[in-house]
């Protein structure tokens, strides 16, 4: 009777290593490193448009917003918070981003630092970077 109740523990305390183990191995488990994320990020067919044409995202957690990628006036600068980072196995770089213009943000990064995507929502973090999505919008990085 011990030996099987020592089993069937066993078991269970195996099952519950195994679960935590795997949640621990999900596509959140590298933090992602935040210098990448900072910099001046322009797209010149937004120039004029309603999306934003030039983004300078800086360190002390403030943005400068340009509606053209030529002006050297902007708005801002505006206050943000990385809720969370992560980076998936193909090395994409991932930013949840609450700002104050735009609410919830939700950033990719490509594995060579140099082509920033971003979905803002202003009810939740957006789940995934979805092209067609209204908010949708895509920046190159201004050495």
């Amino acid at each position: 009777m011990k030996a099987r109740a020592f089993v069937s523990i066993f078991i269970l305390v195996l099952a519950v290593l195994i679960v935590a183990g795997s949640c621990a191995t999900g596509k959140k488990s590298v933090k992602a490193p935040l210098e990448p994320f900072y910099g001046t990020w322009v797209n010149p067919d937004y120039n004029g448009l309603e999306p934003v044409a030039k983004k300078i995202i800086r360190p002390d957690e403030t943005y400068t917003n340009y509606n053209r990628t030529d002006i050297q006036r902007g708005d801002g600068p505006y206050k943000y918070t990385i809720a969370e980072s992560w980076m998936d196995s193909d090395g994409k770089k991932y930013y949840k981003v609450e700002a104050f213009i735009e609410k919830y943000g939700l950033y990719r990064l490509d594995e060579t630092d140099s082509v920033l995507e971003c979905v803002w929502s202003a009810v939740e973090y957006p789940s995934e970077i979805d092209t067609d999505h209204l908010n949708y919008r895509i920046y190159y990085r201004q050495e």
